[in-house]
């Protein structure tokens, strides 16, 4: 009985956490949500005004073209230093969030919007 308890007092603990997680992050996971849902209505909207394929929309450029493999390899390397570059931003801002009166936090939520608008216009 007193172990029924005790996991039932655990059980607790863990929704308790995941709905204080969920509270903390509902702005970020809406925000991905939002922007997966835009990209998907404009490759839809795409294909439908312009007839073109989905596939051909979401398929690798130097696949379409008949390009060779390597011929994309700078432009990916481009891309995951983009990515490396918001990922720090976001820590960053992640750390800096308990101390938003300084300035350097500002710095640090324009220079990650920056960098991962330049990630996804590179991408």
């Amino acid at each position: 009985m007193k172990l029924l308890h005790m996991e039932s007092r655990i059980e607790r603990k863990v929704v308790e956490s995941l709905r204080l997680q969920w509270q903390r992050n509902r702005f970020l996971l809406g925000g991905a949500t939002l922007i997966v849902a835009c990209c998907v209505t404009v490759i839809w909207l795409a294909s439908r005004l312009w007839h073109i394929n989905p596939v051909v929309l979401l398929r690798d450029v130097y696949v379409v073209v008949g390009a060779e493999p390597y011929a994309g390899l700078m432009s990916n390397i481009g891309l995951l230093g983009w990515c490396v570059a918001a990922t720090v931003w976001s820590i960053i801002v992640y750390l800096l969030h308990p101390h938003r009166a300084d300035s350097r936090y500002g710095l640090a939520i324009s220079a990650g919007v920056i960098t991962t608008i330049l990630l996804i216009d590179d991408g």
